[in-house]
């Protein structure tokens, strides 16, 4: 009979303030952003300038923490390239080329 490891019984979950303080964060961003960047990148590069912590979440946890508390916008970037328009996926229409070689 084979023994396995225990199982992990704890849970580690980012401290509820800096869950607060990624959302605030993020509706900070959203609101005074010049590129319009706040998303986790974003949030996460905020949180090492102003550096409210030894060692911020990183930006995959920024990102969870995002998905748990509820505040993504839940639109699916659609990217727009020749391959979907030939696939059928978009319209024609809804492609525009950059520029054309012909």
């Amino acid at each position: 009979m084979e023994t396995h490891p225990p199982i992990a019984t704890k849970i580690r979950r980012t401290d509820a303030t800096i869950e607060d303080l990624v959302v605030s964060l993020r509706r900070e961003l959203k609101d005074t952003s010049d590129l319009g960047e706040y998303g986790a990148r974003a949030i996460h590069r905020e949180l090492v300038v102003r550096a409210h912590e030894a060692a911020p979440p990183s930006v995959r946890t920024v990102g969870r923490i995002l998905e748990r508390r509820g505040a993504l916008d839940g639109k699916r970037r659609i990217r727009r390239t020749k391959a979907a328009i030939m696939a059928g996926i978009l319209s024609a229409a809804s492609y525009a080329p950059v520029c054309s070689l012909a």
